[in-house]
């Protein structure tokens, strides 16, 4: 090679020697299977083996529906076929054959076409149909799977067979997986499993990995002939309270698998197991009318069935929170029971609207198509009915106005309409409660005046010729007492001719001045509006950028154009508003301005 051979960069590299030898795969489909459901135990605390069956001595299994029959798929001449595609038939469905033909001249087959598979679609005709004795569920309809194959059936079969073994005491032995499986699990693994799970048979819950608990709740799912369902719902509440608090994940998953196991097979909710965490299944599940009762009809409607939450606002919360989370539903029940008693509309679940909804049950969850079903629930609906919704909403903000006065809060909420039967219930409720009467009438309470403020009082005092007499002859005995001070005649003299002589106003020449004053709140009548009273208290500058913050203008901008200063405006209408009103009608929003939501329709009507 030569010297300057590096520097020919032009060169082509060498090529690598194509491979020409030919090529062949198996590309046909091999079925393997296990034992069949139904086989014999195994010994006692023995993990039986998975001896391997040829598929034509495998029958199908009583869970999977008979495959259709199909015409065999082509192989190629050069690889022998192992076994039919017996596996490939019960996922997807062929509706068209593939061809056969080949061209005479070249060996190579014409390439087949893709088949296209049908999506399964669900059976017309249900397993079961029930009805609620009580509750919001009013029907409820079962339908089988729509599949046409077993998957997650191996899993059942595991399930079934590791049922009866008994667990020893033994190691820990940390596992992990998204979809727990028997097959999964090392020697180690299965027989911490069977240890954890006969501590949980005998109600004693120690530390395991979530893995563990998500593998015994898919085994009380997948098992309902071996575990009877009334028993797995209980199996279910136990193994949710125990581990709830150190896997927190559990909550969004067992408050949809409980809902679906009582729907599933008809069993009601059990509220008395999950009475501690009834507002975790609320929040979590989907289908919350299967978790609420008629007894407990009124917590939840001040919950969930309003569009107002009272526990988000400002004095809701803190030292009042308590109050308001007691009484606000109390003050609802007793307003739903006299409703109730005198037969008063809007309260009931014949109020409430029928809907209907399909669920796939046990979704994320590992379960074999033998035991999952797709449910259609006709029930009433809760957050679908609107117009006992905007009742609830009124009723809720009116008992929260009847809390806040009687803690002294000034600041009042907009009900709007309001049957005048269900206002007189409420106050009914708080005079009985608190002593507070007529909620609807809003007082404005005064304001209390500290007593040191009294001693910057100006004294009170009207100019007169007589008192203008009293002063000077007060004046002229204080100037003898400096001049009998001084020995000196000469300043004595000079003292009294540079004083001033003063001038005395005749009787005729004061004009009587009239006393200043301003009328105070307490002197205003308590017919007028005291939004009305705020507005005819404003200046000009002020009423104006009132006006503007209530259609929404900037209120920044409004005060540049008149030379004045925005928070000095706003700070100055909101002294008279609290003079007037009892409470400021104007806030910062983090932009400018804005006037508070609570007051906006009373200051809307007295607009000028």
């Amino acid at each position: 090679m030569r010297d300057d051979a590096f520097w020919e960069l032009g060169m082509a590299p060498k090529k690598k020697p194509t491979d020409t030898r030919p090529r062949a795969y198996d590309v046909t489909a091999v079925e393997i299977t296990a034992d069949a459901p139904g086989a014999d135990r195994a010994p006692e605390n023995k993990i039986p083996a998975r001896p391997f069956t040829p598929a034509a001595a495998q029958p199908h299994t009583a869970e999977l529906p008979p495959a259709p029959a199909q015409s065999p798929a082509p192989t190629r001449s050069s690889v022998p076929s192992a076994r039919p595609m017996q596996n490939a038939e019960r996922f997807t469905e062929i509706t068209d054959a593939p061809s056969n033909k080949t061209n005479a001249e070249n060996s190579k087959p014409v390439p087949e076409k893709q088949p296209t598979v049908e999506k399964p679609s669900y059976p017309d005709t249900s397993l079961r149909r029930y009805r609620p004795r009580s509750g919001m569920i009013r029907e409820v309809e079962i339908f089988p799977w729509p599949s046409s194959y077993g998957f997650y059936a191996q899993f059942r079969r595991d399930a079934a067979r590791f049922f009866g073994l008994k667990g020893k005491p033994c190691s820990r032995a940390p596992y992990f997986s998204y979809i727990p499986q028997y097959a999964q699990l090392s020697s180690a693994q299965m027989d911490y499993y069977l240890y954890f799970r006969e501590l949980v048979r005998a109600h004693r819950y120690p530390p395991v990995d979530f893995s563990y608990v998500l593998l015994y709740i898919y085994e009380i799912l997948n098992l309902p002939d071996r575990i009877p369902p009334r028993e797995g719902m209980v199996l279910l509440c136990e193994i949710w309270l125990a581990y709830r608090e150190t896997h927190p994940k559990l909550d969004k998953y067992m408050a949809e698998w409980i809902c679906d196991f009582g729907l599933t097979y008809g069993l009601p909710c059990p509220a008395a197991r999950l009475a501690s965490i009834k507002d975790i299944c609320l929040e979590n599940c989907s289908l919350r009318e299967y978790y609420i009762a008629e007894d407990d009809l009124a917590v939840v409607l001040a919950e969930y069935g309003s569009y107002h939450t009272f526990r988000k606002t400002k004095y809701a919360k803190g030292e009042y929170a308590p109050l308001f989370e007691k009484y606000v539903p109390m003050a609802l029940a007793y307003t739903i029971d006299a409703a109730a008693r005198d037969g008063v509309n809007g309260f009931s679940f014949e109020d409430m609207r029928l809907y209907r909804a399909e669920r796939d049950v046990f979704c994320g969850a590992l379960c074999s198509h033998a035991v999952k079903r797709r449910v259609v629930v006709s029930y009433l609906s809760l957050g679908r009915s609107h117009e006992m919704r905007e009742t609830v909403t009124s009723v809720v903000k009116y008992i929260e106005n009847g809390i806040r006065a009687h803690v002294k809060i000034r600041s009042m909420l907009s009900v709007g309409n309001l049957a005048p039967e269900l206002k007189a219930y409420v106050d009914e409720f708080m005079q009985k409660t608190f002593g507070v009467s007529n909620v609807s009438v809003r007082r404005r309470q005064e304001k209390v005046r500290e007593e040191y403020e009294k001693l910057y009082d100006v004294p009170e005092s009207t100019l007169s010729p007589e008192r203008a007499r009293q002063i000077e002859q007060e004046s002229w005995a204080s100037t003898d007492v400096l001049t009998s001070a001084f020995s000196d005649a000469d300043v004595i003299e000079t003292i009294i001719e540079n004083t001033p002589t003063p001038v005395v106003p005749t009787p005729e020449a004061v004009t009587p001045v009239a006393p200043i004053s301003t009328l105070s709140p307490a002197e205003v009548s308590e017919n007028e509006s005291p939004y009305a009273q705020l507005f005819a208290a404003l200046t000009d500058g002020e009423r104006q950028v009132l006006v503007a913050c209530l259609d929404g203008a900037d209120v920044n901008a409004t005060c540049r154009r008149m030379g004045l200063l925005a928070d000095s405006v706003v700070s100055c209408i909101n002294e008279k508003a609290a003079d007037w009103t009892g409470d400021i009608v104007m806030e910062a929003d983090g932009i400018g301005y804005r006037v508070i939501e609570d007051y906006k329709e009373e200051l809307d009507a007295c607009r000028p």
